[in-house]
């Protein structure tokens, strides 16, 4: 009887995702949530980052065990983000961020990155979902000054003006 040795690749898909996926143009003091998943279970840390002036962290945590152990929001956002992990989620992590209060001065572009880190080979994994522009409006008809160079992909020209 002769047997023959076949090696089997299994590729596995990790994904992030970000709800919602789009443009959002809000009011002075209105609220929003930004909801951020990864098919990869427990993550070394998670930034929520504001992409369009420089890339800035709004929030960090850094979890040990499947628990934060470290928070970290931008002063600029003290008291206006609460954060809230989804339990619902079976295989990998999500998270939810609120934005209360805001203001004009957090118009950006919002996205999630997910840090993991291997011990054994001590190399960092990093993967980002692809964000959300938010642009919040005190008047009617007001213009939006972008630096197009910075500007993700995803933006639609419509009611943005460019550098």
């Amino acid at each position: 009887m002769a047997f023959s040795s076949q090696s089997v690749t299994i590729h596995l898909s990790l994904t992030v995702s970000q709800e919602p996926e789009f443009i959002s143009v809000l009011t002075v003091n209105s609220s929003t949530e930004i909801r951020c998943f990864t098919t990869r279970p427990e993550p070394w840390a998670v930034n929520l980052h504001r992409g369009f002036h420089g890339d800035k962290n709004a929030v960090y945590l850094n979890y040990e065990k499947k628990q934060v152990t470290h928070k970290v929001i931008a002063t600029e956002f003290t008291g206006r983000i609460d954060i809230k992990e989804d339990k619902q989620i079976e295989e990998g992590h999500g998270l939810t961020f609120k934005l209360s209060l805001l203001k004009q001065e957090d118009t950006d572009w919002y996205y999630c990155s997910w840090l993991y880190y291997n011990v054994q080979k001590t190399e960092q994994l990093t993967l980002s979902s692809k964000g959300r522009i938010i642009i919040v409006k005190g008047e009617e008809n007001q213009t939006f000054l972008f630096d197009s160079k910075h500007a993700p992909s995803i933006l639609l020209k419509k009611n943005l003006h460019f550098l």
